[in-house]
């Protein structure tokens, strides 16, 4: 179905992005090394904003329209894919390689996002952020491991 171009990290909101050749996923809790991991403060309960995701395809088109190019790293996303509709997940369970998520909602972009990059950033990725997923069985996740939905 799709797969994933690349992979962050990032400790803190405004923290420098460390991008990796993988990354471990735990489940209900969220990837190693980031600052939504245990965002729920419970470790017993589902982080539903574990882990973010936005396409590639979608950073494409706000450079056409917009004339500005966003890269992986401007959206503070964790994965960047390629070959998958993001939207189209939310309330859906999804593989990433050995990693079972479910979409939990959009991942819309916010003015902090903006501030940093570009001020059509809130219109032009308005449904076209990404997407937000809990982690339902952790594992490994590689870049250029596939994207395949359950159903």
């Amino acid at each position: 179905m799709g797969s994933v171009l690349s992979i962050s990290v990032t400790s803190n909101r405004k923290g420098e992005l460390v991008f990796l050749d993988k990354v471990l996923a735990v489940v209900y809790q969220g990837l190693e090394g980031d600052r939504y991991r245990n965002h729920s403060g419970n470790i017993h309960e589902p982080n539903l904003r574990a882990v973010t995701f936005i396409e590639i395809e979608k950073l494409r088109e706000y450079e056409r329209e917009f004339g500005y190019a966003l890269s992986h790293g401007d959206t503070r996303r964790n994965l960047l894919t390629e070959g998958v509709d993001l939207n189209l997940l939310v309330d859906q369970e999804f593989k990433v390689g050995e990693v079972l998520f479910k979409g939990t909602e959009w991942c819309e972009p916010c003015a902090y996002l903006a501030k940093r990059t570009h001020h059509g950033l809130l219109k032009g990725l308005l449904n076209k952020g990404g997407l937000r997923a809990q982690i339902l069985q952790g594992g490994i996740i590689l870049k250029g491991d596939s994207i395949t939905t359950l159903d």
